[in-house]
């Protein structure tokens, strides 16, 4: 069965849908990235725009960054919660007991 991303195409073939601009993907403009489907002009950064490149990107909060803005964000809250705002583990951390 097909998932949320993918339709059956009236010609038997399936229609792929991009995760950023949700128009169809077809294979030779194909790629996915964590675990989402997209274009390879749509793989870009969220906050410039700027493309991104396979070993050169980073996932935060179900968006993706350049490593440039990904450590800014980081700069300017401290944390990488930005990113996770709802974690669970967010805050259970606690340093080791001494024995």
């Amino acid at each position: 069965m097909a998932d949320a991303d993918t339709k059956t195409s009236r010609f038997g073939g399936t229609v792929e849908k991009c995760a950023k601009c949700n128009r169809t993907v077809y294979a030779m403009e194909k790629m996915e990235v964590a675990g989402r489907l997209m274009h390879k002009t749509c793989f870009r950064c969220c906050k410039c725009n700027s493309p991104l490149s396979v070993g050169r990107f980073s996932v935060g909060g179900g968006n993706l960054y350049c490593l440039t803005h990904y450590k800014q964000a980081f700069r300017e809250k401290g944390t990488y919660d930005v990113f996770t705002p709802d974690n669970p583990c967010k805050g259970k951390w606690q340093p080791k007991a001494p024995e």
